[in-house]
């Protein structure tokens, strides 16, 4: 497999959003490279186990009424990630959280109308809300598990150089 580079990108990623504006679009995600699985087909991992009154993306997602998906990808180094998606026609955008968040943070206060995966979902956006290895949603490995100090073993810079591109 040829390294990654930032031409490759295929979705739009958006990090922090000042402005939107609500336009139709006819564009449909597909693939570059069609020979390539990035998903996990049939294969589930359960949501994690949260305490009283905390709420897992899928079901906030799910209770405001929108449509929801849950998919895996693998990491080259074999970490399995969780995203959330809204799903649509339109064009693909990618969210992803900052350091020691998660995709809940992006949906937390439960508010169509403030929430920005939910005010893209409503401009027709097909949106993706990342997570990166270690956090609650993606606490998977083809080989290690969480009990295993090497699972834990990585730094920031795998964040961008192994759970992005993987995402993207």
């Amino acid at each position: 497999m040829r390294p990654w580079n930032p031409g490759d990108i295929s979705v739009v990623v958006i990090i922090t959003l000042y402005l939107i504006s609500c336009s139709s679009t006819d564009y449909v995600f597909i693939s570059k490279d069609s020979n390539l699985q990035w998903t996990l087909p049939d294969v589930s991992y359960p949501d994690p186990s949260f305490i009283k009154n905390i709420v897992p993306t899928m079901d906030i997602i799910s209770s405001q009424g929108f449509p929801v998906e849950r998919h895996f990808i693998q990491t080259e180094d074999g970490y399995i990630l969780a995203l959330h998606r809204i799903p649509s026609q339109g064009v693909p955008v990618l969210l992803m959280h900052g350091f020691a968040g998660a995709s809940d943070m992006w949906v937390f206060r439960n508010d169509t109308t403030t929430d920005l995966p939910f005010v893209l979902s409503k401009c027709g956006f097909d949106v993706w809300l990342g997570n990166v290895r270690g956090n609650v949603y993606s606490r998977h490995h083809a080989t290690l598990t969480p009990d295993q100090m090497e699972f834990w073993k990585y730094s920031l810079e795998e964040y961008g150089s192994y759970d992005l591109p993987a995402t993207i």
